[in-house]
């Protein structure tokens, strides 16, 4: 165990600022004077994407006002674009571009952030008993 933590250690040190950390794929990163950063574009966008989605989106989309099942299914068609790209990678052996990994990392990280929103709504208590 301290060996292969000694190794993990090692090889994360050694890629830093060359590769990003999530694939090791220097060609789907950005550069910036030399230095690569550590996500990927998809990993990127995901993240840009949750968090627009939860701190933007609330006043730009009533996604709160819409019933539950087409809340769900707004989730589930901005994952099911990753998924897609990914399964079309995987067994067509087509390679993603990296607008089409910004695409699908941003749709996905929208598709986060209203689940997030989903999962910790709270909606005020109609018939609060007063004392």
């Amino acid at each position: 165990m301290k060996e292969f933590l000694k190794k993990t250690i090692f090889n994360f040190s050694e890629r830093f600022g060359k590769a990003p950390l999530c694939n090791g794929r220097e060609e789907t990163t950005f550069e910036v004077f030399g230095f690569r950063f550590i996500l990927c574009y998809r990993c990127t966008f995901i993240i840009i994407g949750l968090i627009l989605s939860v701190f933007l989106l609330e006043r730009i989309f009533y996604f709160r006002s819409l019933s539950r099942k087409y809340q769900v299914f707004l989730i589930i068609l901005f994952l099911s674009f990753t998924v897609i790209d990914g399964v079309i990678q995987y067994f067509l052996g087509i390679e993603s571009s990296n607008f089409r990994r910004i695409t699908t990392g941003f749709l996905a990280g929208v598709g986060f952030g209203l689940m997030v929103e989903i999962i910790f709504e709270t909606k005020p208590n109609k018939k609060a008993r007063t004392f």
